[in-house]
This record gives structure tokens, C-alpha cells and sequence, in this order.
């Protein structure tokens, strides 16, 4: 992959990164998500346990998108699905089986082989991209030489941290932190990730909420249960539910979540949190679920928890705010309204359990966080608002978006 000296974009804002004219055409603007791992997510598919923060939120997007008027299409590995499948106006381009190609030549092909391939034949204006990868390096690389823009959307605090991003192999982080040098412009979801991107890479980066659609059948029927849904690794530090769980037995715990990872270590962490999970007998442990079937426990639910040491900003957070559900985070997602958190931000075990105990007791501590995560929610987070911040990014980029 060619290196230019020429860096725009660094140190500047998106539209100096650009320096094109308006792309003026009659059709609709052509944005295409390139996520291996988007399949499963937008399809609801029960028998794939595929769901990730970053996932959930491009299938939000997308149909945003597409029923804005959008033409959109997302490159995607092959889980099976028709190739040309449509999806509530996305249109799937299935690239490779997961495990498709020979260990380590398979990097090349069919993985990004098969990849640029497809971006090459989505004939995009503007491709979207999120979570730290060799993907994005050469996206940007590809849309470099061809013209169009190219956009990074952060997922965790990680991704913009020199020397943390979740990726194994130098090779992956060198071709990521080319990529987010040389992107058309970055998405951050809170003013910390803003912050990070100033400091790692002296770009200035677009803070773009991320949405959510309240499902319409959605209901509410709170009782005492208290709620944790994330993928089952480490860094979310699901060990720090438990022993909430364990701390009020008088209340019924719920966890959902699969492994993140099949590797042995991955494997073998879901295993112990598990086990640990079934010694508690107020909390049910339910593992993977698709998204559709993890709504309803948020209908269930009187408080979520967090417990997670870096995200970006939550999907779960959405999901609960949404519905009017109290959250108790043990970090700072940034989300304000009006100047205070819509969510009640903890340091450690102590704090977690007295305010905890607190929304479970006192109706009226409760009724009020209640009411300022809703009132957040429908401020920053609904697809409309979205989709007109994007709209306005993509003016800056030189790209017309739909009328």
C-alpha cells in the first residue's frame, strides 16, 4: 500500500480534508458499511452468535440511512445469506466464510481480497467503517486513489489510544493508524473520544451521537430486576455484577452475554464467569442472545448496570434510556443534559451498591433519573437527529446528501 507524504485532513476540520466539489447528481447518495460481522446483526439471526456494540449500531444506522432516502449497501463476510440479499433497503455483498483460505495466506485472500473487491463494486460515494482494523487502512487507501470519502466511526475509547488498540498484530496497527491519518473524517461518539483523536493523531473528529430505534413493541413492565448485557471479556468486568448479585439477594440479577472471541483464553473466561454466574442464586446467567430477543429484558428491567473499565458509548445505555432505566456505569460515557449525567457514574464497589440500592428503594430518586435519561435520549440520540448530523458532515465532505 503507497504511503503519501501529504497528509490531509490532520490538524484540520473535514471539509479542508476533502477539497472537492459537491458530488451534484439526481440519485441517491451511495454510503456502504464495510463490517464483516454486520450480517447476523441486521438480520436478526438466531443461530449466529454474533453481536457487538459496533455492529448494533451500523445496523441502526443503515436503515436510518435507507429509509432517508440513502442507497445503501454493506460488505459483509458470508454467513450463508443470498449475495444481493436485501434487508430493510440494505443490500448485502457477502465476501468470505469466517473461516474461509489457508492460515496465513488467507490475510490476503480471500479476506482483503475479497473485501476491496466488493468496496470496488459497491461504487459508493462515501463508505463507512467502524472499530480498530486493517480495514481501515485500506479503505482509506482505496478511496484515496479513487476519490470518494472515506469515514471512521470510533466504537471504544481504545480505538483512538496509541498502544491500546484492541488489535494483536503490529502489521493490523500500523495499517489502522494509517487509515484513521488518512480517512476522509472521523465519528466521535463523546467528547472524550474527540479529545483522544486531538491528542493521538491532531485530527480534529465530527462528535455524531450514536442512535437507536425503541422497538414498537416495547413495554414496560418494571419490577425489581436489575440488568447487565454485554459481551463476556475482560475489560467489561462482568466478575463486578456478580458480586452485586451476590450483595443483594432479596433482588433478581440478570446476565446476557456470549463469548467474545473463540479462542481458548476467550473460551475459557466465558466458562468462569459462567460458573461463577450459576453459584448465585438470585441471577440468571442467559448467555447469547440476538438482539431482538435481548429487548425484551430491557422491558423487564428497573435499573441496567455497567460495569465495563473502557467503551466507547454503549449500545445498552440507548436501549435502557430509551425506556426510561436508570443506569449505574463505573466509567463516564460523557452524555450530559443540561449540564448533569443522565446516568449515575460510580468509582467502585461501594459506590455501585449504595447507588443501586438507592433506585431500588427510593421511588423518587428513581422517577427522577428516569426522567433525565428519557429526556437525553429523545434529545441526542433518535434517528432523525442522526441522520440530519450526518447529512451535514456529508456536505462538508462535498457529498449532496438526499432532499
Amino acid at each position: 500500500m503507497p504511503v503519501s507524504n501529504a497528509q490531509p485532513g490532520i490538524g484540520q476540520g473535514v471539509s479542508a480534508a476533502c477539497g472537492a466539489t459537491p458530488l451534484s447528481s439526481p440519485r441517491p447518495v451511495r454510503i456502504c458499511f464495510v463490517a464483516p460481522n454486520l450480517y447476523p446483526v441486521l438480520a436478526g439471526a438466531r443461530d449466529i452468535p454474533v453481536i457487538g456494540g459496533a455492529e448494533f449500531r451500523q445496523s441502526v444506522l443503515a436503515r436510518a440511512f435507507a429509509s432517508a432516502g440513502y442507497e445503501v449497501s454493506a460488505v459483509t463476510q458470508d454467513f450463508g445469506q443470498p449475495d444481493g440479499d436485501r434487508i430493510d433497503g440494505v443490500r448485502i455483498l457477502k465476501t468470505h466464510a469466517p473461516q474461509a483460505g489457508i492460515p496465513v495466506l488467507r490475510y490476503i485472500h480471500p479476506r482483503l481480497s475479497s473485501v476491496m473487491r466488493l468496496v470496488r463494486e459497491a461504487k459508493a460515494d462515501v463508505y463507512y467503517q467502524s472499530c480498530a482494523s486493517h480495514l481501515t487502512g485500506a479503505l482509506a487507501w482505496h478511496c484515496r486513489r479513487t476519490g470518494v470519502r472515506s469515514v471512521y466511526g470510533g466504537a471504544s475509547d481504545t480505538d483512538f489510544m496509541r498502544g491500546h488498540e484492541r488489535l494483536k498484530y503490529a502489521r493490523d496497527r500500523w495499517l489502522f493508524r494509517w487509515g484513521l491519518e488518512h480517512v476522509d473524517a472521523i465519528i466521535a461518539q463523546t467528547e472524550r473520544q474527540a479529545a483522544l483523536v486531538r491528542q493521538h493523531y491532531r485530527r480534529e473528529a465530527r462528535i455524531i451521537p450514536s442512535p437507536y430505534v425503541l422497538p414498537a413493541r416495547a413495554r414496560e413492565q418494571r419490577a425489581d430486576l436489575v440488568l447487565w448485557v454485554g459481551g463476556i471479556r475482560r475489560v467489561k468486568r462482568p466478575d463486578r455484577f456478580i458480586a452485586l448479585a451476590r450483595r443483594f439477594p432479596q433482588y433478581r440479577f440478570r446476565m446476557i452475554g456470549g463469548a467474545v472471541g473463540d479462542d481458548n483464553e476467550s473460551r475459557g473466561y466465558f466458562e468462569s464467569i459462567r460458573n461463577e454466574a450459576a453459584s448465585v442464586g438470585n441471577l440468571d446467567f442467559l448467555g447469547f442472545l440476538p438482539l431482538e430477543e435481548v429487548e425484551p429484558h430491557f422491558d423487564e428491567a428497573r435499573v441496567f448496570i455497567n460495569t465495563s473499565e473502557h467503551e466507547g458509548f454503549p449500545n445498552t445505555f440507548l436501549q435502557a434510556w430509551a425506556r426510561g432505566i436508570p443506569t449505574v456505569s463505573f466509567f463516564d460515557a460523557g452524555a450530559r443534559q443540561d449540564g448533569t449525567r443522565p446516568f449515575l457514574w460510580v468509582a467502585d464497589q461501594a459506590e455501585a451498591a449504595a447507588g443501586l440500592l438507592r433506585l431500588l428503594v427510593d421511588e423518587r430518586a428513581w422517577c427522577t433519573l428516569s426522567e433525565l435519561c428519557r429526556s437525553h435520549f429523545a434529545a441526542s440520540h433518535s434517528t432523525k437527529h442522526v441522520v440530519e448530523a450526518y447529512a451535514g458532515l456529508f456536505r462538508d465532505l462535498g457529498i449532496a446528501a438526499p432532499c
